[in-house]
């Protein structure tokens, strides 16, 4: 029962809900920030903006602000290869400019071109031009700094405390008590039990709808009696709590690892607070899956002993060969004889096809140019290039370093007859296309030159893979989390951590 829920848990977590595709505009309408800046208790007039609900501040003034706080960082920009680079840990270096008071008016703001890095890390924040400077979202900042962002909706004021570490927006319905309670922790971010409420009543709906038949009938356990249940029901609160400590280690390492943080968006407003949550987590997941892919890819690795293994086993699916041709088709006899007003049979088309080949091969035997002769004769798009077939392939013509793809067997064993670099067919090679003259370009043969294709080969991940490899990640970072929890299960007893 466990493993099966911890499928579930997986599958709902990890699924992301929806494929989003961001257009980018010309300009949007930044409008001035009317709320109260707050930074470690004082009050400061920052010249910051909203758009689109989020909170945008001039880069240069926050690292003014900053220096000389735990949060401090450098800015700099290199004009030649249009990047900004911030610095954590560092002094900013004044520029003028800095704190020149807020803007008047609604203002256009433009999506600026410029990379940016953070510590060297490529950042993937939505930052906008309005009027020559840069203005960041404010939350993205704070994420990658680690410092504390909260607002007070009484009081229509931001605060900033850089004492504090990052902890990403609530939604917004979160204002009934019930709903707002926190339940604990993780990292020092509070956790809230709507979320928890969330995944546990997400898991008993699934099973109920899913697999309460079969779990009744295989396990003896009647989901609609608590006595029969209630090991079921441990299992139960153990995997929504695990549920909500991974969802906010997602949102964590989404913001505080790949520096991706969501914008503002109507359904939080629209839907429940759980409902929004969970929304936002998959569609983070979605956008750190790419890196996570890359990192799945990087942990994979496979010794020379294990490669050699895999060659030994059948040599001639790595042994290779690299070939040009030209080839010549009954069906481009066929034409010709049409644009010549000739009538003619596909059976005469293909031997005419044949010997066309044959009277190449003996033109080759006299020293004309191979690449010439494929210009002037084939049929196929490598004519323009000589003929060059620009991949490997082996004996069976499947393409080696490829996901698939390759050529007619038969084409393969006739490239497979030419022994030499620079051979040519003495005859010509028949194939379900048509007639070919090949061409030997170049052979690989033996463990060391297939080495980095057996090693490529094996080096590919699949969507299961990398789903374990998250997982893996994700119970990684959850055993060595700082973990609370302030409210007792009523089923579960949860052994200690050691």
């Amino acid at each position: 029962m466990k493993k099966n829920l911890f499928v579930l848990l997986l599958s709902i977590i990890l699924v992301l809900c929806f494929n989003v595709t961001t257009y980018a505009a010309d300009s949007v309408t930044a409008l001035p920030t009317s709320s109260t800046v707050l930074v470690n208790g004082n009050k400061v007039a920052f010249d910051s903006y909203n758009i689109k609900g989020n909170n945008y501040f001039k880069l240069r003034d926050l690292a003014f602000i900053l220096s000389k706080t735990a949060k401090q960082f450098e800015v700099t920009f290199d004009n030649e290869s249009n990047t900004i680079s911030l610095t954590g840990a560092k002094p900013y270096t004044v520029v003028g400019g800095e704190m020149k008071g807020k803007g008047q008016g609604d203002k256009e703001a433009f999506s600026t071109t410029s990379k940016i890095y953070f510590n060297d890390k490529d950042l993937h924040f939505i930052v906008y031009n309005i009027e020559g400077n840069n203005y960041f979202k404010l939350r993205d900042i704070a994420a990658a700094l680690d410092f504390g962002v909260d607002w007070d909706a009484a009081k229509n004021t931001i605060v900033i405390d850089t004492s504090k570490v990052y902890s990403p927006a609530m939604p917004p319905n979160t204002n009934t008590p019930s709903w707002n309670e926190i339940i604990g922790s993780v990292n020092g971010i509070n956790v809230y039990s709507y979320e928890y409420n969330y995944y546990l009543n997400k898991f008993y709906e699934e099973y109920i709808n899913n697999y309460y038949e079969s779990i009744l009938l295989y396990q003896g356990v009647d989901m609609f009696d608590e006595e029969s249940s209630r090991e079921f029901l441990c299992d139960l609160e153990e995997h929504a709590w695990n549920a909500t400590i991974q969802a906010t280690l997602i949102r964590q390492i989404a913001a505080k690892e790949y520096y991706i943080n969501l914008d503002a968006n109507y359904y939080e407003s629209l839907l429940l607070p759980d409902a929004a949550l969970s929304i936002n987590t998959n569609r983070l997941y979605g956008l750190i899956y790419p890196y996570i892919e890359e990192e799945a890819i990087a942990s994979k690795s496979i010794s020379d002993a294990e490669m050699k293994e895999y060659y030994e086993y059948d040599p001639s699916v790595w042994d290779c060969r690299k070939v040009a041709h030209i080839i010549i088709t009954a069906q481009q006899i066929l034409d010709e004889a049409i644009e010549k007003g000739q009538d003619i049979t596909e059976d005469k088309a293909l031997e005419a096809a044949k010997k066309r080949a044959e009277d190449i091969i003996a033109r080759l035997a006299k020293g004309e140019d191979y690449v010439k002769l494929a210009a002037e004769f084939s049929a196929d798009g490598t004519a323009e290039s000589g003929g060059v077939m620009d991949i490997y392939f082996n004996i069976y013509g499947d393409f080696i370093g490829e996901d698939g793809g390759g050529f007619d067997p038969l084409f393969a064993e006739g490239a497979f007859l030419l022994k030499n670099v620079g051979d040519t067919s003495k005859t010509p090679v028949e194939s379900s296309f048509g007639y070919h003259i090949i061409k030997l370009l170049d052979k690989r043969e033996g463990f060391e030159a297939a080495k980095d294709a057996i090693s490529n080969s094996k080096m590919e991940v699949d969507s299961a893979y990398i789903s374990e490899y998250f997982a893996n990640k994700l119970q990684n970072l959850q055993d060595t989390a700082t973990i609370v929890r302030n409210f007792e299960f009523k089923y579960y007893e949860e052994t200690p951590r050691l």
